[in-house]
């Protein structure tokens, strides 16, 4: 799980990386436009996060049945609230500068959006079907699609922003089209491992389950609106100070949220651990597995703050040479 959360945010991190070569202005674009688009689709994920319990306690109960009609109503609980966060995409994109961002960054930033954004469907979708084969044993069928996805989300940027093997060149669109191609794809191939794996037998909206994702989930969407929705702002108001203060910041975002992936596949292993132990009625083992992933968290965030510390330097050079971006970026590391 923690590979699949890491193969999820690289593609943000390599579309950032890949149009590094293009300048402050180029990623500055990029970085506002994803984290508009993630503002939103976190909070989508959010309100799916109660899955992992439901179909988690399923397993652990042996009702495989149940299970499957949480994959089915997660699969449209998703579609259904995706398009009033494309919605609010779309009004954001259209007011970034009444926002404070710089028009050289605004219109750039509003057609990467504009493309990032009709991926929100396949996006959520795939989260929800994700969680439904983490839950029931696949967690590793869901990494080797992740992985494969960014392998090929790499070749495409590629292709697109610097224009190879006869494509033309689009600059920061190329890097948003291919992150939404790939969105497509990971979200089919995984829609057809679950739907092989499940064995759906009633394919109506059940209410009562919608009802329940929704009550479980909002609380951690309200989570992910109040802490996503701080970082997207930081980068908005970073758009105000100029195209190096926000290149620096959008750099180390990435990289901290990177990090942050890691505790985070801790989290969903702890969810799906707790849920069978629930739903095996062995509370003991079910506290064990909760703290155990509380100081799995500890540990591997201490360290990876030590890294930074240590190697903040080199690893912001990877994105670029700009010296002021770097020294920027490395005092925001610390």
């Amino acid at each position: 799980m923690v590979a699949t959360q890491l193969g999820q945010m690289a593609m943000g991190l390599v579309d950032t990386f890949m149009v590094g070569k293009l300048g402050p202005h180029a990623i500055g674009s990029v970085a506002i436009g994803s984290a508009v688009f993630s503002f939103a689709a976190m909070f989508g994920a959010g309100l799916l996060s109660g899955l992992d319990h439901f179909i988690s306690k399923a397993t652990g109960e042996k009702d495989f049945p149940q299970a499957d009609k949480w994959l089915l109503q997660g699969f449209y609980f998703a579609i259904i609230a995706a398009v009033p966060l494309m919605l609010l995409n779309l009004i954001i994109g259209n007011n970034l500068r009444l926002l404070g961002v710089p028009d050289v960054t605004a219109g750039g930033a509003k057609s990467v959006l504009f493309i990032f954004n009709l991926s929100m469907i396949p996006f959520l979708v795939f989260f929800s079907q994700r969680q439904y084969l983490q839950a029931t044993g696949f967690a590793t069928t869901v990494t080797v699609v992740t992985l494969l996805g960014n392998t090929l989300n790499v070749l495409m940027n590629w292709l697109f922003i610097y224009g190879h093997w006869g494509t033309h060149p689009m600059g920061i669109r190329g890097a948003a089209l291919s992150t939404l191609i790939n969105r497509i794809i990971m979200c089919s191939v995984i829609i057809f491992l679950a739907l092989k794996k499940a064995k759906v037998k009633n394919w109506n909206i059940l209410w009562p389950y919608w009802n329940k994702i929704f009550k479980l989930g909002l609380p951690a969407a309200m989570q992910n609106f109040f802490e996503i929705g701080v970082f997207s702002f930081s980068t908005v108001l970073a758009a105000r100070i100029d195209p190096i203060s926000l290149a620096a910041h959008s750099i180390v975002l990435n990289i901290a949220s990177l990090t942050f992936m890691v505790p985070l596949g801790i989290s969903f292993a702890a969810a799906v651990r707790v849920g069978h132990y629930l739903g095996e009625k062995k509370l003991r083992e079910a506290m064990e597995a909760g703290y155990a992933s509380l100081t799995l968290g500890f540990l591997v965030m201490t360290f990876s703050a030590l890294l930074l510390v240590v190697f903040g330097k080199d690893v912001i050079k990877l994105f670029t040479q700009s010296t002021q971006v770097i020294d920027i970026g490395y005092k925001i590391i610390i």
